[in-house]
């Protein structure tokens, strides 16, 4: 059984992760901590991220999984999903707040765009991406306003953000 005590036991959610995928991961530290959880996992010959999302989040985390399974068959640039052992895209990890769900994805090195010098690009990145979610053959999920923004600033407020950062937002 997957089960850890806190999400900051990096080791124990280590082992988990090296027991259920070809990685080998020899160090693990906490990257981000606000709507999901977000890991850095290094190995001897790759790097991976593992987002263990909010046991209230599943259904999103499994339908991300879709999502990007679709671009990439279509030749989008999208993260690509380490596969388990056993060639789920996904596993499942019991943590004190209910049970989550975890992905990993392939670690890529970049930079953040610059929005000024590359703002025909991204229109042009994102008017692919919306002309190829029209041909997508799964429902998707409807979000509301509600869901995007006003969750993410009470998340932002619980974790104690800088007020004046999330009023900008």
């Amino acid at each position: 059984m997957n089960e850890i005590r806190s999400y900051t036991d990096c080791d124990a959610i280590l082992k988990i992760v090296n027991a259920s995928y070809p990685v080998n991961g020899k160090q693990m530290c906490l990257h981000r901590d606000m709507i999901g959880h977000v890991y850095f996992i290094d190995s001897q010959d790759r790097k991976t991220v593992l987002k263990l999302y909010r046991s209230f989040n599943t259904d999103n985390a499994l339908h991300t999984t879709n999502i990007l399974q679709y671009l990439r068959q279509n030749d989008y640039p999208a993260v690509s999903i380490v596969a388990t052992n056993n060639s789920e895209m996904s596993i499942f990890i019991d943590a004190p707040e209910g049970r989550s769900v975890g992905i990993l994805y392939d670690y890529i090195e970049g930079t953040t765009p610059d929005i000024k010098t590359e703002i025909e690009n991204i229109g042009l990145q994102l008017g692919r991406l919306h002309k190829l979610m029209e041909e997508y053959p799964h429902q998707l999920i409807n979000r509301t306003k509600s869901y995007y923004i006003d969750d993410y600033i009470a998340v932002m407020n619980e974790m104690g953000y800088a007020p004046m950062r999330t009023a900008e937002l």
